[in-house]
């Protein structure tokens, strides 16, 4: 029975990871003006530009050189992030405060490049004589989990915003996102068996709070961010074994000066539809809601495999829901006809004025269809995938 329930909670986790996504697309270019100015050289061959979006909700982005410049810090992490889903929430929910802030109507995205990879890989270091830029507690030695300090920062991510202003781009600000652990995984010895360290939510909100004013201190000494809005958003992970990662829990802003001095708390979660482990859900309602609809569809074709949701809310209402179904048939027309009737049981079942997206996999992860629907929508946009 323990076995069973190990590959159920693998299947569980492997699919809930799928379930976040970044829908921003972003090509930029880097910032090597002393101002908050970037002129693109006017030489044909070494000249930026930018895209044109097709959704509001989607950032107008800068292409150097008709090429792709990933984040200066893109990839950069102290350790393996415990659980996939992290990486994957982590970005796009920053995306989505920053839209709040940002509005894509008006602000273009560039991808941060003041701090560099060597500077991220630095800070995310422990201190130490060799590394005195480090953020991460000194190693005391201990490998006994209660004792030893353990490692807090896990990710440091920046986005920089700009407009269009004559033949170049004003910096109007930036968001600097933090990781940090609930729990540092570690080993007593390479390639021996794993053991944690957990970390109070407290002490990991004080040692965020004070690692992010160092970090702005030293953004303050470069010449060009002197005078720069600076925003800033803290997200806990999730364990190991957790089924749908972290969350973000506070925020704060500098408009000028190297100290965050105001801190807003974020009441934000993300849960998994069916409920597990005899836990309570955040809604009854938006539980039952979702078994009704998982029922029905379950009862319409006798080859579903799976019927996830994850759900994200926001101060106790829900705000957005993905929904993952895989099932082993592969016809055409009976993908047809299930994405169908998949839509006009979410229009009757599933909460209504918030983002919602179901996508219908086969066995083998393979889109088979998926289906989506805006807040301010009345019914669901479908799409099933053919061969052309």
């Amino acid at each position: 029975m323990k076995s069973y329930n190990n590959i159920q909670k693998l299947f569980l986790i492997s699919t809930i990871c799928t379930l976040f996504f970044c829908t921003l697309t972003a090509c930029v270019s880097r910032n090597e003006s002393q101002g908050t100015k970037v002129t693109p050289k006017s030489n044909s061959s070494n000249s930026s530009t930018t895209t044109d979006t097709v959704s509001s909700n989607l950032y107008d982005s800068i292409i150097h050189n008709g090429r792709y410049q990933v984040s200066a810090q893109r990839g950069v992490s102290v350790s393996n992030t415990n659980n996939m889903s992290d990486l994957m929430g982590f970005e796009s929910g920053l995306l989505n405060y920053e839209r709040k802030i940002f509005s894509p109507e008006k602000y273009i995205f560039q991808e941060g490049q003041n701090i560099s990879k060597e500077l991220a890989i630095s800070w995310l270091g422990r201190k130490s004589k060799d590394n005195p830029q480090g953020l991460n507690p000194v190693d005391n030695g201990s490998k006994d989990p209660n004792k030893r300090n353990p490692l807090v920062l896990q990710q440091i991510l920046e986005h920089d915003f700009v407009t269009k202003k004559g033949n170049g781009y004003n910096l109007e600000g930036i968001v600097i996102g933090l990781s940090i652990n609930s729990t540092d995984y570690y080993q007593k010895e390479q390639y021996g068996p794993t053991f944690k360290t957990d970390i109070k939510n407290s002490a990991g909100d004080k040692y965020a709070k004070e690692s992010a004013n160092i970090i702005l201190t030293r953004l303050r000494k470069i010449q060009s961010l002197k005078n720069v809005p600076i925003y800033l958003y803290v997200y806990r992970e999730g364990e190991e074994d957790s089924l749908v990662g972290g969350n973000f829990i506070f925020s704060s802003k500098a408009d000028q000066g190297d100290k965050f001095t105001n801190w807003t708390n974020i009441n934000e979660k993300n849960v998994v539809y069916p409920v597990t482990n005899n836990d309570l859900p955040v809604s009854q309602k938006d539980s039952d809601d979702f078994n009704n609809f998982k029922n029905n569809i379950q009862n319409f074709f006798p080859n579903i495999a799976g019927v996830i949701a994850q759900a994200h809310y926001e101060s106790g209402l829900i705000k957005g829901m993905v929904i993952k179904i895989t099932t082993q048939f592969y016809s055409i027309t009976e993908i047809s006809s299930f994405t169908q009737y998949c839509a006009n049981q979410a229009n009757q079942n599933l909460p209504k004025g918030i983002p919602l997206e179901i996508d219908i996999q086969s066995a083998n992860g393979t889109m088979l269809s998926f289906i989506s629907r805006n807040p301010t929508d009345t019914g669901f946009y479908t799409h099933v995938f053919s061969s052309y």
